[in-house]
């Protein structure tokens, strides 16, 4: 009969690892798995829904969510989904903690005025203008990630990283076929351990192409398949359609919004292909919690808004919410406010429509100013009470 084989007996296996790959003691890249720590903080994306469905079991734990750090990410989708307003909101968390933000303008498309109006300090934003190589972009982006002095990377878009050959060539020549995708695939695998490294969250903007095949058509981003295989996240922001009614944000008449719909396509971190509908504010994103539920309200109607011709030849809305009418939107606020059995009714509604945990939804409902006041004002009249006893 053959001998069975001992296997040979290891001290501490970590310590025998570290010194087969040649690594120092303390390094934290190599770590046991009940003491690795995966994400370390999130950057808000100004939306709760959304916040919760990236990252469920950090807000379980933390009470907050959204675009872990760390990591390589892609938001893509058709043009004036949101993509950019998404970036903004992830900007303005990040330089509302006086961290540093490297902004990629590879298609020259920031604007600072429009960026403060998601509360974005440029201060805080160190602008990349475009007329830069693929190549030294890229180099950039890892150099940055892996230095640690910068929470967010924002590339907008990938479709602006032109190889330097490209640049050069003649364009009556012949182009070089996948060129660019050689690149991403290239410096990629480099990115995602630099990002890691710094703590830094890296975001790739992208555009989709419509591809067509025998007999059928189907969606696909250029520059390759190398960022959807190494980014972390996915998300695919689009809007509501062409549909005024459901895609536009209406006050007193004036567009003062947009509607957009995020899907997660790819995401380590919680289930993929849930999707929410996110407000986008002209002055902010998802700025008041309450506009945050009568927008979600009138995109399930259950708040109706209706206009109609006055004297005067201008638009008059209306709202109409359990068959009660009111002629102005701070009406049905004031109304839902005061009354809490009326918004715990709409929340949880709410709430059942879009898959949102039950303990989840109190958090959407806002709490009333007046109440607050209440509270500050009774306390002194306690402690005047106590000490006249």
């Amino acid at each position: 009969m053959p001998k069975k084989q001992n296997k040979a007996k290891i001290g501490d296996p970590l310590a025998a690892l570290r010194k087969i790959m040649g690594v120092s003691d303390d390094d934290p890249l190599i770590t046991r798995a009940d003491q690795y720590v995966a994400i370390t903080d999130v950057i808000t994306t100004g939306s709760k829904e959304l916040d919760m469905m990236l990252t469920p079991g950090y807000f379980d734990e933390k009470g907050k969510g959204g675009v872990p750090r760390g990591f390589v990410c892609e938001f893509f989708g058709p043009h004036g989904g949101g993509k950019s307003s998404l970036c903004y909101r992830l900007a303005a968390d990040v330089t509302k903690k006086k961290e540093q933000v490297i902004w990629f303008d590879v298609e020259s498309s920031f604007y600072p005025e429009w960026a403060m109006n998601f509360g974005v300090d440029p201060k805080y934003v160190i602008h990349v203008d475009s007329g830069k190589t693929g190549e030294q972009y890229l180099h950039a982006i890892k150099e940055g990630a892996a230095s640690g002095a910068y929470s967010l990377i924002v590339i907008d878009s990938v479709t602006g990283l032109r190889p330097k050959k490209l640049i050069e060539q003649d364009l009556e020549k012949e182009q070089r076929v996948g060129a660019s995708a050689s690149l991403m695939s290239r410096v990629l695998p480099d990115v995602v351990p630099a990002a890691k490294k710094g703590n830094c969250t890296v975001v790739f903007v992208n555009q989709v192409r419509r591809a067509f095949g025998p007999g059928f058509s189907y969606e696909t981003t250029p520059h390759g398949e190398a960022l959807r295989f190494y980014s972390s996240l996915r998300l695919r922001v689009s809007s509501l359609g062409s549909n005024k009614g459901r895609r536009s944000i209406m006050s007193k008449g004036e567009e003062i919004g947009i509607r957009s719909k995020v899907m997660i396509q790819k995401s380590r971190f919680g289930p993929p292909f849930k999707e929410c509908i996110v407000p986008i504010y002209f002055k902010g994103m998802c700025a008041d919690p309450l506009e945050v539920v009568l927008d979600l309200a009138m995109a399930e109607k259950l708040v109706r808004c209706k206009t109609k011709k006055v004297e005067d030849g201008e638009d008059q809305e209306t709202f109409i919410y359990k068959k009660e009418t009111y002629e102005d939107i701070d009406d049905l606020k004031h109304v839902l406010i005061t009354e809490e059995d009326e918004m715990a009714e709409l929340v949880t509604i709410l709430a059942a429509k879009h898959d949102i945990p039950a303990e989840y939804a109190h958090l959407l409902v806002p709490k009333a100013d007046g109440a607050k006041k209440e509270e500050k004002e009774e306390e002194p009249e306690e402690e005047t009470k106590q000490a006249e006893a």
